[in-house]
């Protein structure tokens, strides 16, 4: 939903003739989102269950779960010492910044993989081993909503920029104080968002869950893109936006995260 969101407003934005008040509501509504403090919440009933699991998997997971359970399979204590170990370690992650929490999130996944690197690893360390790795995919994808939240904000920046100078700005420094309080920070390497210029569209960008910027090029991107059109239309009101046009936004806007 939230990149539904993103990613229709950003299509919007260059042919609605919002009103300054109308870009700064939706600037404050993008910015009320925190994924990361959402998922530090999520881990405490993540903590849980697992709990849980340990003493009976198949009560705590259920019988269509997909994973090899079965009724005399279960974690000893020192496995589940080692997921209480990791869990705490994803916890307190969730309250450094980005991109230090991805820095220790990474920290402790691999501790994981190297506990559970051999057949014995992974008998010793069996439920850690099942539950565990979709944790660390999910601080990924938090982050990367974070991102874009953070970039559409700037786009917004931007657009109320342009239609108060005529022109756009030529670093995103120009937006602060008055469109932005600060540039904002990329989640993933801790340096501020990317905006390029290009000749019919501009783009603010993240580097990515893989954490290298590849100039946030649109073919084969691994950077996160939100891109703003610069057509020569006149901007249209809210009431002519077609419902063709709305429904193609929420369309490639969906995201499996």
């Amino acid at each position: 939903m939230q990149g539904i969101a993103v990613d229709l407003t950003g299509r919007l934005l260059p042919h609605v003739d919002f009103s300054d008040e109308d870009l700064l509501r939706l600037q404050q509504a993008f910015r009320r989102d925190d994924f990361k403090a959402g998922l530090a919440h999520s881990l405490v009933g993540e903590s849980v269950m697992g709990f849980a699991a340990f003493k009976s998997p198949l009560a705590a997971l259920g019988p269509n779960s997909g994973l090899p359970i079965n009724r005399f399979m279960r974690g000893s204590n020192e496995d589940l010492a080692f997921y209480l170990e990791i869990q705490s370690d994803m916890r307190d992650a969730m309250e450094l910044e980005y991109p230090d929490a991805l820095d220790m999130v990474e920290t402790a996944n691999d501790k994981v993989t190297a506990r559970i690197a051999t057949p014995l690893g992974r008998m010793r360390y069996i439920m850690t081993g099942l539950t565990l790795p979709a944790i660390s995919a999910s601080a990924g994808a938090v982050a990367r909503a974070d991102g874009l939240n953070r970039c559409i904000d700037t786009a917004i920046a931007i657009e109320r920029y342009r239609r108060r100078e005529g022109r756009l700005p030529e670093s995103l420094a120009e937006l602060v104080p008055d469109f932005l309080e600060a540039v904002p920070i990329d989640p993933f390497d801790g340096k501020p968002v990317r905006y390029v210029v290009k000749k019919e569209a501009y783009l603010v960008y993240t580097c990515g869950r893989d954490r290298v910027d590849d100039g946030g090029k649109e073919v084969d991107r691994t950077d996160d893109v939100i891109r703003i059109d610069l057509k020569s239309d006149e901007p249209k009101s809210a009431e002519t936006i077609s419902a063709e046009t709305i429904s193609d936004g929420v369309s490639s806007g969906a995201s499996p995260e």
